[in-house]
């Protein structure tokens, strides 16, 4: 009994620290195209989601915009609702998957379709949601669907799993040697020469995604929301 209260303790008290740290994300200096934020929040919430469940997916997919929302959003009640479904489209979808198939395999499913849904779900919220906030008619939001919102939405995603694809198993194995997650949390997979050549090819398709937004999308420095 006391080891389940222990657990469930460092299990809430990482998800606030992970809560935390996806907040400060959105103080950070962030490329903008045109009156979209690249922000990288959804790596945080992401990493988090892996380590420790769906349900943390969840939870955090909804308190980390909410938080946005009260402090510094300029979107309103709109813009939080796309928040939380872009959020919950990529890390609750990585987490259900992986939480059945933790391999190295299964972490890179779960991250490939996290982006496959997240994309699809922002362009059809896009569509719908769009309009009702800006007041922009439905025509122009669809005229600048493959323009803009595709590729940023996109490149924007890649990048998020890239980055999770990275950091998650240096990140899992710290806190297991530091004993914040049980011994069947966060293993996955063992690192060896595979793992290595995912992190290869994982940091460079983070440069490679950098690249893009900034030569071909054509980003600049600067705040606001997404």
């Amino acid at each position: 009994m006391a080891t389940n209260t222990k657990e469930r303790t460092q299990r809430l008290a990482l998800s606030a620290v992970f809560c935390a740290l996806a907040f400060l994300t959105v103080f950070l200096p962030v490329p903008k195209v045109q009156f979209l934020s690249f922000d990288i929040k959804d790596t945080v919430i992401a990493l988090a989601s892996l380590l420790l469940g769906p349900s943390v997916a969840a939870s955090l997919s909804v308190a980390v915009p909410l938080l946005e929302f009260i402090t510094v959003g300029s979107t309103g009640p709109w813009g939080l609702l796309m928040d939380v479904l872009s959020s919950l489209a990529f890390s609750l979808t990585a987490a259900l998957i992986y939480k059945y198939r933790k391999t190295l395999s299964g972490a890179v499913l779960s991250l490939l379709t996290a982006v496959l849904v997240q994309v699809a779900v922002m362009m059809l919220a896009n569509l719908l949601i769009t309009p009702l906030y800006t007041g922009a008619p439905r025509s122009a939001v669809v005229a600048m669907l493959l323009p803009l919102l595709l590729p940023f939405n996109a490149v924007k995603s890649v990048f998020n799993a890239s980055l999770v694809m990275a950091l998650y198993k240096p990140l899992a194995e710290i806190l297991r040697r530091a004993r914040l997650i049980g011994d069947g949390q966060g293993k996955g997979y063992r690192f060896g020469a595979r793992s290595a050549l995912v992190l290869l090819v994982s940091l460079a398709v983070v440069v490679a995604t950098v690249l893009i937004l900034f030569l071909v999308l054509g980003a600049e420095y600067g705040g606001g929301e997404a």
